[in-house]
């Protein structure tokens, strides 16, 4: 700022001496404490706290005054920490006492970085300090007026290291590439950005050691040094109640046995809600320390009780037993925390801790849900449905924990869902968006094994490249958006379907592929109504589930278009949505909630927390883990209070990972029958398999509208194989496909040739869904359709063999004759066709598999 106008000339007394005014400084008040540095935001009174002018020693020669401005220079040159030379030491507040380390950790997390801008601050106030003396030294104000010049380019530096500091601890790379951008355009050169960058990553990776652990924690949740400064204005932090709470949380330790003190205490005044169940599995460092009251922490459970260290025979006990292996040191800790899932007031807490020297496997889970849930249950009236959350384990475990918990004796009139809901509890469906990546992620890198073909993208990708669809195919993958790659589906089958470079017909190879897409297209059809359109209703969501899943069965078990692995991930998906469901109709029915998982980022942030930590040897042992789980359990119930105080985005925001933000208020749970439910999908699945060709075209579906929505096709010239001719038979007669698909007398059959007989398309399908789980594809298949030819368990209806349809390869001109023993397993309707496998005489010493796919839609395949 300019200097302001010379006050009058009397205003101006001579000076025989460089510095204050001994009158003027006696008149000054009595200079109080150093209370250390204060965050951003200062206002003239904190910089005189901060640098009061009698409390200091001189810093400068006896030529200089005594108001600490070359401390501030000693602050630009580097000095990061000090101790004041006054009277007493800098302290934030007295309070500190209340805990020892306190003091020393919150110096640690709220010292300013490198020229950091809350040090530059102080030249306003001291400016204002020192122009009080203008009218007794000119010399002295455009001294200070000189030095503020010289400050400028560097209260720059500091507001960009600020930011990038910011930036970087926010995880906002494309603001760090900005702010640097704006120095280089204000003259900064490439090596100053280089050590403005460096500066500023070192500041925002803040190290503590491991004496400051137990409490820097909550520090840090508390959101760094710009809330401490917030808190402290508040007179929150670090008055003495929080100080002591703070000090609790140090000391308070969450023991193996499962303790729901807190959380009623704390849950008790707000309103009843959903609670889910959940555990974690952590890595701890395998030592032996010593607890609270002299317990020994660090041994598995086979140490019956707690083991205290009285005296020397207690370490004698404890080496014999571990010697012996009859103890061991622990080296996992099961985590077991409830979380509330409410709108205004989530949170979630730890109640135990249980160490173990092996990784638990579901019976031991088991166990503990069960003693959960019996714990719960004088809880469940007041607080809420006690819920399980399983989709942090692994697969195999979650499968396993799965078939313990829900044993196959619920619904039997529904075969695919053999699930059934505890007494208390239901399994939560897995995240959706994590199965479409895995999705995607299959397609992209192992593709999909079709009849012993394999399929890749690149094989499909190579197919499109006369219409450029593979461009729009990957995009459409790598940015997750299935509405797209259903379109890609559409238009790959159409590609497939009339052959790509010529008009050759297609190869057994090409017509798997294009089955297997073809099949496809009512699933994913489905399976995004389900996942798109949550403002419709409930009964229509569901009906969507099991159509999706229905589909799901006849593709992996005709086609195997997909995976056993991811297969039985869209399965249990579909499964858990129907338990949970139900599980909310008998405990919570006049609820609105979703029907999938809630907040699954924030319920991490419990665990990321213990998980980000380091102790000696790089992990926590079982005392800093049950301190930092307690530290993050009274940060949450301090933010419960103050929800203006999150400084994380995602902390203060309601939503789940799986319904969009469109989906607006949660749907209301009203009672459903799940059985009608499945029966009509059931029913409707079996009218699209079994259906002739014209009349799905009639109702709008064929191979350009999977769902429904006609397209117009385009014309074929009729002299052209692609236009869905057979090949000489009836070719140029002009016929349009419904045409030609009314002729195809195969279709409108309601029987299937075995040999001995025929059997009816219906009970085909109904060996389909009833088939055992177990074995290969092919394999139930087989059995189901020996079976059927044995007359076991079906009706076999004898016919004569005239009036029995030939199979498709003698119409085709496919030379491929049925072995005895051959199984023949057409899936009627727009999609397919029939399989048949037969095995070479072993006389041949072949013993080679060999799978065909034969079409009935030869009008549109080009082959049949």
């Amino acid at each position: 700022p300019h200097p302001p106008a010379p006050p009058p000339p009397q205003a101006v007394q001579p000076q025989s001496h460089v510095g204050p005014d001994p009158e003027v400084e006696a008149q000054q008040p009595e200079p109080t404490k150093c209370l250390g540095y204060l965050p951003n935001g200062w206002s003239r009174d904190d910089f005189v706290r901060r640098y009061p002018f009698a409390a200091h020693s001189s810093l400068g020669d006896a030529h200089r005054p005594k108001d600490h401005v070359w401390q501030v220079r000693a602050d630009l040159d580097g000095l990061q920490h000090r101790d004041c030379q006054g009277d007493a030491k800098c302290m934030l507040c007295p309070n500190l006492k209340y805990h020892p380390k306190l003091q020393k950790i919150l110096d640690a997390a709220i010292s300013p970085p490198l020229r950091a801008p809350n040090v530059l601050a102080g030249f306003d106030a001291l400016h204002d300090k020192l122009i009080s003396y203008y009218n007794r030294s000119r010399d002295m104000f455009f001294e200070l007026a000189n030095m503020r010049r010289s400050f400028e380019p560097l209260r720059r530096a500091a507001t960009y290291c600020d930011r990038i500091v910011q930036a970087l601890r926010r995880g906002e790379v494309t603001r760090v590439s900005a702010v640097l951008n704006a120095a280089f355009r204000r003259g900064y050169g490439v090596k100053r950005l280089t050590a403005l960058l460096e500066d500023a990553v070192r500041a925002s990776k803040v190290q503590y050691t491991e004496d400051e652990q137990d409490m820097a924690i909550a520090v840090y949740r508390l959101g760094g040094p710009a809330v401490v400064h917030i808190l402290h204005q508040a007179g929150v932090l670090p008055s003495a109640g929080h100080a002591a709470r703070l000090a609790r949380a140090y000391t308070y330790v969450i023991g193996p046995k499962i303790s729901f003190d807190g959380v009623l205490a704390t849950w008790s005044a707000l309103p009843r809600c959903p609670i889910s169940h959940h555990m974690d599995e952590i890595a701890i460092v395998p030592r032996l320390v010593v607890g609270p009251e002299g317990r020994i922490e660090g041994l598995c459970e086979c140490a019956k009780g707690p083991v205290v260290f009285n005296s020397a025979e207690d370490l004698k006990q404890i080496a014999e037993n571990l010697s012996s292996g009859a103890w061991h040191i622990a080296r996992y800790a099961r985590v077991i925390a409830v979380a509330r899932h409410s709108k205004t007031s989530y949170a979630c807490r730890a109640v135990s801790v249980v160490a173990s020297c092996n990784r638990f496997t579901a019976a031991d889970e088991l166990q503990q849900v069960k003693e959960f849930e019996r714990l719960w249950q004088p809880h469940i009236d007041t607080f809420g449905p006690l819920l399980l959350h399983t989709s942090d384990a692994d697969s195999r475990h979650r499968t396993a924990l799965r078939n313990l918990v829900l044993p196959p004796s619920f619904w039997p009139n529904i075969p695919l869902l053999q699930t059934r809901v505890t007494t208390h509890g239901a399994m939560i469906s897995l995240d959706m968006r994590h199965i479409c990546k895995r999705f995607v992620r299959r397609f992209f890198s192992c593709g999909w094994c079709i009849n012993n073909i394999k399929v890749t993208s690149h094989m499909l990708l190579q197919m499109s490249k006369a219409l450029s669809v593979a461009k729009n195919l990957e995009t459409a993958l790598n940015e997750k958006d299935f509405m797209s790659v259903r379109a890609a589906l559409d238009v790959l089958s159409a590609i497939v379907a009339i052959g790509h470079a010529s008009n050759e017909r297609l190869d057994p190879s090409q017509k798997t592929i294009h089955a297997a897409i073809r099949a496809m297209h009512f699933f994913i059809f489905h399976m995004l109504q389900y996942y798109y359109q949550n403002d419709r209703p409930l009964e229509e969501r569901l009906l969507n589930a099991a159509l999706a899943s229905l589909h799901l069965l006849v593709v992996q078990r005709a086609t195997k278009f997909l995976s056993i692995a991811l297969y039985v991930d869209f399965q249990t998906e579909f499964s858990s949505i129907f338990c949970y469901v139900s599980a909310r109709e008998q405990h919570f029915p006049d609820s609105s909630c979703f029907i999938c998982l809630y907040g699954n980022d924030r319920i991490e942030n419990l665990f990321s927390v213990v998980r980000t930590s380091r102790g000696a040897g790089g992990v926590l042992d079982i005392v800093q883990l049950r301190h930092r789980l307690a530290c993050a359990g009274q940060i949450e119930e301090f933010f419960g209070k103050h929800p203006e105080m999150r400084r994380s985005r995602r902390r203060g925001v309601w939503g789940d990972n799986i319904n969009p933000k469109s989906a607006g208020e949660p749907h209301s749970v009203a009672p459903l029958d799940i059985e009608q439910i499945w029966a009509r999908a059931q029913a409707q699945v079996e009218g699209q398999l079994t259906v002739s060709l014209s009349a799905l075209a009639a109702q709008g579906i064929g191979i350009f509208s999977p769902h429904g929505q006609p397209l117009e096709l385009p014309e074929v010239d009729s002299d052209c194989d692609s236009d869905g001719s057979d090949g000489g038979e009836e070719e140029g007669d002009g016929e349009t496909t419904e045409c030609d698909l009314l002729e195809h007398t195969l279709i409108n059959s309601d029987v299937i040739d075995l040999g001995n007989g025929v059997v009816s398309k219906q009970t085909v399908l109904n060996q389909i869904f009833n088939a055992p789980l177990g074995g290969a594809p092919r394999d139930r298949l087989a059995r189901a359709l020996q079976k059927s030819r044995d007359g076991r368990s079906v009706d076999v209806i004898q016919a004569p063999s005239t009036h029995a349809p030939q199979p498709p390869c003698a119409r085709e001109g496919l030379q491929v004759p049925l072995q005895p023993g051959a199984e023949e397993m057409p899936i009627e309707g727009d999609i397919f066709a029939a399989v048949a496998s037969f095995k070479q005489p072993k006389a041949a010493k072949r013993d080679r598999e060999i799978s065909v796919a034969f079409f009935w839609l030869r009008s549109v395949t080009g082959a049949g």
